[in-house]
């Protein structure tokens, strides 16, 4: 075992990962990091992100001292933040989110730690700013000068995922973690207990070469494979656009459960969003969340046939875009149309002046005919919908739940649910995109890989996406970075710990 001792390899080099790679280090290790990606598209999902981050947090103070920058007195009267119980977090994530379905000690556990990881990458190099993340927060500006947040989603990281990932790196790198690029693990070593002791990877050179020592699988999910999507989530997830690395095709998932590990969580569900529908069918860092589309809660959503297919203000727009953006998987040709009138349009996220494909005019019934939704189902939609809303009078607030709510209609609006009178009017067309994969495999709170009899795999850790039970059919933004960041901190010490230990 002297090839094995004090040595930790680690899968991937996103938050999680680097995580986990900055955790062994701090514990003695010797850290190996082995990345599938070429340096310059290093940093898996996260660098995707624009890194906003959900904590849990009872008063203000403990966010301001988390922040990169100081705030003045004054400056700060004028910034409103809801205290996030950890309470509210678990229900987020179980219950609003999740149906009932996550495991209660893991999601208990994590949610626990997310104050704490964030000071922890603070004292490592990631700087804080207060997150402008969604239309929630940045669009209070219409309202009023004080900014308010609510909901968790309080932070981000400054310079969005690029901005966690490279201080991540070059902490663990100060510790005398090695990264090697383009070189992707395909299999896992076992000794002649069933232990693993290391991984095959193939370097840049086409040859295979053994790198020894425990290993943390910090290499998200499935879900840039479309055979696997095809497989695990349906044939209707086979030609979605992924929003997600082109890198996360799941061989290291699945070479651990051929080395004896069980599965957990929900494996037919997916992070999905609605986009732009100009968006490449394979992401990549120039797209980013560029292509996001998440104004949805200002208008209404039809599909080519003209009906209304999702309650667009059910929530905030931060909680529900990943039912809406699962929902037109749904919808013939996997189209959306968002509509908006003058009033709605007005909170639009700047993202939408980038879209080339929208209609706008003063007729909504010939922009529904320019834009291919049947156009006397669509017109009737809107004379049902605004028969059901003109009661309200109210402005849209974007700060909070109105309430205003249609009715009558056996699919209602909850939540700013105006008249779609105001011309002129526009629609944009939307199509799902895939992010993340919810199913991976069985962990515990020490982030120990579980066989089926429930045992720990000795040698086999995980971290973030590479492991289930945590989210199903969606997840409360923000909270899969700090998902990541805690279970890859705890598997990089219980690494360290088990290698020193050998």
């Amino acid at each position: 075992m002297d090839q094995v001792r004090n040595h930790v390899i680690v899968l991937g080099s996103g938050n999680a990962a680097l995580s986990a790679a900055m955790a062994a280090a701090d514990h003695g290790a010797n850290v190996t990091i082995l990345e599938k990606a070429p340096e310059p598209e290093m940093g898996g999902n996260t660098r995707l992100t624009t890194a906003a981050l959900r904590v849990a947090f009872e008063e203000s103070k403990q966010i301001r001292e988390i922040l990169d920058k100081q705030f003045s007195d004054v400056e700060w009267s004028n910034i409103e933040i809801e205290p996030y119980p950890q309470d509210n977090f678990i229900y987020e994530v179980i219950h609003k989110t999740g149906h009932g379905r996550p495991n209660r000690e893991l999601v208990a556990w994590f949610t626990s730690q997310s104050l704490d990881i964030i000071h922890w990458l603070k004292e490592r190099g990631v700087k804080f700013e207060l997150a402008e993340y969604l239309s929630q927060f940045d669009l209070t500006k219409h309202q009023t000068e004080k900014r308010t947040y609510r909901g968790g989603v309080v932070i981000q990281s400054v310079n969005g995922g690029q901005g966690l990932v490279s201080p991540e790196l070059a902490y663990a790198q100060s510790q005398g973690a090695v990264i090697h690029y383009d070189t992707p693990a395909v299999d896992l070593i076992s000794n002649e207990k069933g232990h693993i002791i290391g991984v095959v990877a193939r370097q840049s050179d086409g040859n295979l070469k053994n790198f020894y020592g425990a290993v943390v699988i910090g290499s998200g999910g499935f879900e840039a494979s479309s055979a696997r999507r095809s497989q695990f989530l349906g044939p209707q997830w086979c030609d979605v656009r992924q929003r997600c690395v082109k890198f996360n095709t799941g061989e290291v998932l699945f070479a651990a459960i051929n080395a004896g590990a069980a599965t957990a969580g929900h494996f037919s569900g997916a992070h999905i969003t609605p986009i732009d529908p100009d968006s490449p069918y394979i992401g990549g860092l120039d797209t980013c969340e560029k292509t996001n589309r998440l104004a949805f809660s200002w208008g209404i959503s039809v599909n080519k046939l003209g009906h209304r297919f999702i309650d667009e203000g059910s929530h905030w727009n931060n909680q529900i875009y990943v039912d809406v953006g699962r929902s037109l998987l749904e919808q013939p040709d996997q189209v959306g149309y968002q509509v908006f009138d003058s009033r709605g349009a007005q909170f639009r996220e700047p993202l939408y002046q980038d879209q080339k494909q929208f209609f706008e005019g003063n007729d909504l019934e010939e922009l529904a005919k320019q834009a291919g939704i049947a156009p006397e189902a669509f017109m009737h939609t809107i004379k049902e919908f605004n028969k059901a809303a003109k009661h309200n009078k109210n402005l849209y607030d974007p700060t909070i739940l109105d309430a205003q709510a249609t009715k009558g209609l056996d699919l209602p609006k909850t939540n700013w649910a105006l008249p779609i009178t105001e011309p002129p009017f526009s629609i944009y067309p939307v199509v799902p995109g895939v992010t993340f994969t919810f199913g991976g495999l069985s962990s515990n709170t020490k982030c120990e890989i579980l066989a089926a009899n429930n045992r720990p795999i000795p040698g086999l850790y995980g971290c973030g996406e590479a492991t289930g039970d945590y989210f199903y059919y969606a997840y409360p933004t923000g909270s899969g970075l700090i998902k990541g960041a805690v279970t890859g901190r705890e598997a990089g010490h219980n690494a360290a710990h088990y290698a020193q230990e050998l």
